[in-house]
């Protein structure tokens, strides 16, 4: 980049951040895979606070230490030792191993105090002014968060198995143009519409197979059940080149049961009439033969 081009872009940088400072502008979000970094230098530049995590969302505060879950600054109100158990061996998903203290936030996502809400076992939505707990029996609401999530900066978690604590890991985001979403132990990086696309394949997928064949690969069994279903292979054929993705399992997990997506995605498939009255044929003298009536032996006969 030239001299001349930096002055413009320091120049601009400059107007903006005084337009944010003042509240005349919200950080824009220009398309792209930066989105997100673009809106986040924004603030930084207007010298709004910037919140990394979602433990920070829930709690910041100033001070001279270091989370030893989060890495954020903290003081030295809450020590550590009395907010990690005497088993404690995730020493290296922690990000300030070394620290002694725990900031406000991490202590209310690691709080197990109240064994029927530990934190770990909800999804979250955190906001700077809520946070928003969900079980795994509701997944059409925080399959609308990841679709459709609140203004930034908001952090989404989505728990699978609540065996860990995930909060602390939960990056924030700054934009709704490209999302992350902490997903079990990985982060899933998307824009909306590509989350909306993979999830409308997937429904159409467990209408004809059920959820559980989503998390493997494609097998004959799967694609067999698919051809009675679906008159077309077209989402086979996806499928099979995109199951492993981090989208993907992110998709497969937020999709509905085969019920739900049966009734939202009907089969495309017409029996023919001779062959529904031959299948109605074969499975009355099966049911007569094991009652010995009509056209089975006996004809009501016990003898």
């Amino acid at each position: 980049m030239t001299h001349r081009a930096l002055q413009i872009s320091a120049q601009l940088t400059a107007a903006l951040s005084e337009n944010i400072r003042e509240g005349r502008l919200v950080p824009p979000l220009p398309p792209g895979p930066r989105d997100g970094l673009a809106a986040l230098s924004c603030w930084q530049h207007a010298g709004r606070p910037v919140e990394r995590t979602a433990s920070e969302l829930m709690g910041s505060e100033a001070g001279s230490e270091r989370c030893f879950y989060c890495g954020a600054g903290c003081a030295e109100s809450h020590p550590a030792a009395q907010h990690r158990s005497d088993t404690f061996i995730g020493w290296s998903d922690v990000a300030f191993p070394a620290s002694g203290y725990v900031c406000a936030g991490c202590v209310r996502a690691t709080d197990e105090s109240d064994r029927s809400r530990r934190p770990r076992m909800f999804s979250w939505l955190i906001t700077r002014h809520d946070a928003i707990a969900m079980h795994k029996g509701q997944l059409d609401q925080i399959a609308t968060w990841c679709l459709a999530p609140p203004a930034p900066p908001f952090a989404i978690v989505a728990a699978v198995g609540g065996q860990k604590h995930l909060i602390f890991r939960a990056p924030v985001n700054h934009s709704r143009e490209v999302i992350t979403v902490q997903f079990e132990l990985e982060r899933v990086t998307y824009r909306p519409p590509e989350l909306a696309a993979r999830l409308d394949l997937c429904k159409r997928l467990a209408a004809a197979s059920g959820k559980p064949a989503l998390v493997e690969r494609p097998t004959p069994q799967f694609a067999s059940r698919l051809g009675k279903y679906w008159a077309d292979f077209e989402p086979l054929l996806i499928w099979s080149h995109v199951w492993s993705e981090p989208l993907s399992r992110l998709a497969a997990w937020l999709c509905p049961k085969q019920e739900i997506c049966s009734n939202e995605y009907p089969s495309d498939i017409t029996i023919p009439a001779a062959d529904a009255i031959a299948g109605r044929v074969v499975r009355r003298r099966r049911v007569a033969a094991q009652a010995r009536g009509p056209d089975g032996p006996g004809l009501f006969n016990p003898d």
